[in-house]
């Protein structure tokens, strides 16, 4: 089962009444993921984050800083003609909403990208 699929489990209570599920994928803000090859405790600086796409909207969620698929409450919602790729990266990507840089791991690229190709954006061909 993707990650998609399973955080569409834990995701459907916070969208609207009859707002179809595209995808979904989690992010996060804080230092970068770098630092964590001196420490692990650079993970406490984190802020997680879950991004759902429906056929609406897009639905920015807070997740929880130890179980980061666990959603906690609706922070943003925005209109659906949002793009957030192509996203790219060896290990992690980032996208952007509103100005805020938010980190993505390679494994939701192609949640991120399916998202973009469901609004109709060309998103380049690749192994994503």
């Amino acid at each position: 089962m993707s990650l998609s699929n399973r955080l569409h489990k834990k995701v459907k209570r916070h969208l609207d009444p009859g707002e179809q599920f595209q995808a979904a994928w989690t992010a996060f803000t804080g230092p970068t993921p770098w630092l964590r090859l001196i420490s692990e405790y650079f993970i406490l600086f984190d802020k997680n984050y879950i991004f759902v796409a429906t056929d609406r909207s897009i639905v920015v969620l807070k997740a929880g800083k130890f179980f980061p698929r666990s959603p906690r409450k609706v922070l943003q919602r925005h209109d659906r003609n949002v793009q957030f790729g192509p996203v790219k990266g060896l290990f992690m990507g980032k996208i952007d909403l509103d100005g805020k840089k938010y980190r993505v791991h390679k494994r939701t690229f192609s949640a991120i990208n399916f998202a973009d190709r469901s609004l109709g954006a060309p998103v380049p061909a690749g192994r994503f």
